[in-house]
């Protein structure tokens, strides 16, 4: 084989192995296998008329529904009908559609290991600007979006929330919630006037709270329901912020660590807690409490059922309003008051017309018997969105020339990667640790006891 055949074969290679070669305008689909042995779909969307030579941004979408036990839609079919196809094409940006479900969610280990391997996986397909990764994401994915804000966000330049719910974050989510972790990563968030999910007057008092703690925010409120009709609205807005920001060297840190899964932030890791030491007084809890005054019956839909209306599999608690109109599980609601459950969003679209304490009543068929059944939902309830507040460890830090200050409360170990930080690993620099003066020489990961 002669030398010009041997390059030619070597470059082929190489542009397989990298996906140089993947056409613009091309949806790519792969696979990822989880730490539950389950393979699940990933897709990869690279834009059309894509400058050749060069890294570009990348956008992961985080899909709504992430707690269903299948992958109740078609991946490729829904990343086509995506508007973030129009808006890459636009940007010149690689999106990734991560698919997860119940076991996998945006909101648990599995589910985001999976989300963080599949961006590492494709950094390996194509020439990604490591510096512009954003992730997005609407419904559950915009909560999701913003629960890898506040605990994993060292990989992204930003996060795009489009119809999320901080309190939602907060409330399922594995690890705590705590504001101070965004570091004033730049945040994109939507809801939308007339969310049946997650109206925007429910959701103001948490925007409102993240503004307390972080500057990097922009929140919008347009007219709409549970759905993306208004992202075209939004979309020059949107590019502007993916163009505007790219990931920036950290010198200054507040970071809060509960577990031993979401402890570590650029280049800090907390990796031991003190839970007897009284917490500094920089160290304190979230407070926000809220109202929680929307409409529920309480119960949970089948979701295999096909046919007409829809079936009561369950209920979410004991005494809820529809048991005690007297709804059974097996029953077939066929309306509520007058609007006929005949599409999946009919049931969502009444009750966004509805308050707590509102009267209401259903059209049940139960053996082949069709009756009404009348009620009124229960009475709203105060409710504390950082409810989750186990005992945590906080450090803050600062980089000062040629010297690193470090706070601590309630953490007896950390390690910092020097490798991450500007500082010449052939020097010494200053350490101030809780006061304490040391010199370092500023390589690699090291560990540090705090007595």
């Amino acid at each position: 084989m002669n030398k010009q055949l041997v390059k030619t074969f070597w470059l082929l290679l190489l542009s397989f192995v990298t996906g140089v070669a993947m056409a613009q305008g091309e949806f790519k689909s792969f696979e990822y296998q989880g730490e539950d042995g389950q393979k699940r779909p990933y897709i990869l969307y690279v834009p059309k008329n894509l400058e050749q030579g060069k890294k570009h941004p990348l956008v992961v979408y985080l899909h709504g529904a992430v707690s269903a036990t299948t992958l109740r839609i078609n991946p490729l079919e829904s990343a086509q009908k995506s508007p973030l196809v129009k808006l890459a094409d636009e940007g010149g940006y690689y999106v990734l559609f991560p698919y997860g479900q119940k076991g996998a969610t945006w909101f648990e280990p599995n589910g985001i290991k999976m989300v963080l391997a599949e961006i590492d996986k494709i950094k390996q397909e194509v020439a990604v600007n490591e510096d512009k990764i954003f992730l997005s994401g609407f419904s559950d994915g915009g909560s999701g979006t913003l629960y890898f804000a506040t605990t994993q966000s060292s990989p992204f330049a930003g996060f795009i929330s489009l119809n999320g719910s901080l309190s939602v974050a907060a409330t399922i989510g594995k690890s705590p919630v705590y504001l101070e972790n965004l570091n004033h990563k730049p945040l994109y968030i939507v809801n939308t006037q007339s969310d049946m999910l997650y109206p925007v007057r429910l959701m103001q008092p948490t925007i409102e709270k993240i503004k307390e703690y972080h500057s990097e925010v922009v929140f919008r409120s347009p007219e709409g329901n549970h759905e993306m009709s208004y992202f075209p609205t939004i979309a020059a807005e949107v590019k502007a912020f993916i163009d505007n920001h790219q990931r920036q060297p950290i010198t200054k840190i507040s970071f809060e660590s509960a577990d031993d899964f979401s402890n570590k932030f650029a280049w800090l890791k907390i990796t031991k807690l003190n839970p007897a030491e009284t917490a500094k007084e920089w160290h304190t809890p979230y407070e926000l409490k809220m109202v929680n005054d929307k409409a529920s019956f309480g119960m949970i839909l089948d979701a295999s059922y096909t046919g007409k209306g829809m079936k009561v599999s369950s209920f979410n608690k004991k005494g809820s309003a529809a048991e005690k109109m007297g709804v059974q599980a097996g029953d077939i609601i066929l309306k509520m008051e007058d609007t006929e459950l005949d599409h999946r969003y009919a049931a969502f679209n009444y009750l966004s017309t509805k308050k707590a304490g509102d009267k209401t009543t259903l059209t049940v068929e139960r053996n082949s018997q069709i009756f009404t059944l009348s009620g009124q939902f229960p009475e709203g309830y105060e409710y504390q969105v950082f409810a989750k507040q186990p005992i945590s460890g906080k450090v803050r830090a600062e980089v000062n020339e040629n010297r690193l200050l470090i706070e601590t409360s309630r953490v007896s170990e950390l390690e910092i990667d020097f490798s991450l930080l500007p500082f010449k690993a052939d020097s010494m620099i200053e350490l101030e640790l809780n006061g304490k003066i040391q010199q370092v020489k500023p390589e690699n990961m090291q560990t540090f006891t705090i007595q």
